[in-house]
């Protein structure tokens, strides 16, 4: 059924072939086409480069003279595309980027793993890229109680939060084993880690972690604000979350988290266990710098990366 949201019109298409491994879904050719006709649009936005329907751009462009963009997420690492023999990759990606570089407009890669994606494995035009990165919500009044955490016996103790999908291609591994030596130097700091564990990494849990289930993106925000700190070892969308709510983020250092890391006046970035682990005992024992360090993360998010901000982006291409 059609909807309004917040003043803008939804239109359900039907499907004729959905791939829920990797949540992929060809539309209803005739009432998609004949939708976007009817809207009669200047911009067409495809999410993802990947998505099954921009195979319908030749005939939209045919019918429709309009704009068409495509946000971009996918990366040499986490497009699943490769899993499948190289060869045959490698003549889809290159008959498969001309057909797209023919009708699209412009390309928007959220980070700098997806911009080298396109450029180098699609053979996109360096002028057609425009990266517009992810953002998030401006959040005010942010309550920096510990109130969520006290049915865990946490009151005024030095909290950690790490939060995710925990996998060895995460690093969590690297996470895991810091955090325990973390606890080893300093019985008095509480680690919590909320999200979904990797059967592989149960092993380098211990009864002192706070093992709390994924959560609702609402009630993250409470937890991250009720950290001292918050740790990454991956980039995730997340992690803006966190900066968000004005809590310190130690962030793993890599292509894609460059940026977020200007947000600092010191290095809040890590690529070992013996790194992480200093700087988490050194912040936990500068309590004041961490706290200003955290205010400058929120400034830096409001000012670069909210939703806002990443619209008037969009609406500026």
């Amino acid at each position: 059924k059609n909807k309004d949201y917040d003043g803008n019109i939804i239109e359900r298409i039907p499907i004729l072939f959905e791939y829920k491994k990797s949540k992929k879904v060809l539309f209803n050719y005739r009432i998609f086409l004949a939708k976007i006709i009817e809207f009669s649009p200047d911009v067409i936005h495809f999410h993802q480069e990947q998505n099954l329907n921009l195979l319908y751009l030749k005939k939209i462009s045919s019918k429709l003279n309009c704009k068409i963009i495509v946000d971009c997420h996918s990366d040499y690492q986490n497009s699943k595309i490769y899993n499948y023999n190289l060869f045959l990759v490698k003549y889809f990606l290159l008959l498969y980027s001309k057909y797209l570089d023919k009708y699209v407009d412009s390309f928007l890669p959220i980070n700098e793993a997806s911009y080298n994606h396109l450029l180098k494995v699609f053979s996109i035009p360096k002028n057609k890229i425009i990266m517009n990165r992810l953002g998030t919500p401006y959040l005010e009044n942010i309550n920096k109680s510990k109130l969520v955490l006290e049915k865990y016996g946490i009151k005024n103790d030095f909290v950690i939060i790490v939060s995710g999908k925990f996998s060895k291609p995460n690093r969590s591994d690297l996470l895991f084993n810091s955090l325990k030596e973390i606890q080893k130097i300093n019985k008095l700091i509480k680690i919590i880690i909320i999200g979904v564990i990797a059967p592989e990494l149960s092993n380098l849990l211990v009864d002192s972690f706070i093992l709390i289930p994924f959560q609702k993106h609402k009630n993250l925000l409470e937890y991250y604000s009720a950290a001292d700190l918050a740790i990454f070892s991956t980039a995730t969308s997340t992690i803006l979350d966190s900066m968000s709510c004005s809590t310190p983020t130690l962030i793993y250092k890599e292509k894609n988290t460059n940026y977020l890391l200007k947000a600092y006046q010191h290095d809040f970035s890590f690529v070992n266990k013996k790194e992480l682990v200093s700087k988490v005992q050194y912040l936990s024992e500068n309590i004041d710098l961490c706290n200003n360090e955290g205010r400058n993360a929120k400034k830096f998010i409001d000012k670069e990366l909210t939703w806002n901000k990443i619209a008037k982006q969009s609406i500026e291409i």
